[in-house]
């Protein structure tokens, strides 16, 4: 049986070190529940974070493998104008999931057998719940 498996464990140590990030607490969710983020509050002092450039890599990451940040990095992604504090807080928490998922990997097998997918487009409307698109 061939296998591929992939692993963004070198990339997610890459990340962190730019941030500082490399000897974190672990966080067990990418961003807290009911977390209320919002703009930077008028008069708010402006202090300048590496924080586009820490959603670029979250969001390379949630594209590449990571679905399970994909969430937290697009709410992130919408203040990257004029973070706050706040946000620049939840970016690394996200990260920090990371460092504790980086071991997870991804692993594809195959074996002799044709590879069948379904999608769902139509919401398996049709009688023999299959889609209709194949």
């Amino acid at each position: 049986m061939q296998t591929v498996t992939w692993s963004q464990k070198v990339y997610i140590d890459a990340i962190c070190e730019p941030f500082n990030l490399q000897d974190v607490c672990p966080a067990t969710m990418p961003m807290e529940a009911g977390a209320q983020l919002m703009d930077a509050a008028e008069g708010e002092p402006h202090v300048t974070y590496p924080y586009k450039e820490i959603i670029g890599s979250l969001m390379y990451t949630a594209t590449a493998m990571g679905p399970n940040i994909t969430f937290a990095t697009s709410i992130l992604a919408q203040f990257s104008q004029s973070p706050a504090r706040v946000h620049w807080e939840v970016a690394k928490q996200v990260v920090r999931y990371l460092k504790t998922t980086c071991n997870l990997e991804l692993t594809y097998a195959c074996n002799d057998t044709a590879i069948i997918g379904y999608s769902d487009m139509d919401h398996a409307s049709q009688i023999h719940q299959h889609s209709i698109l194949g």
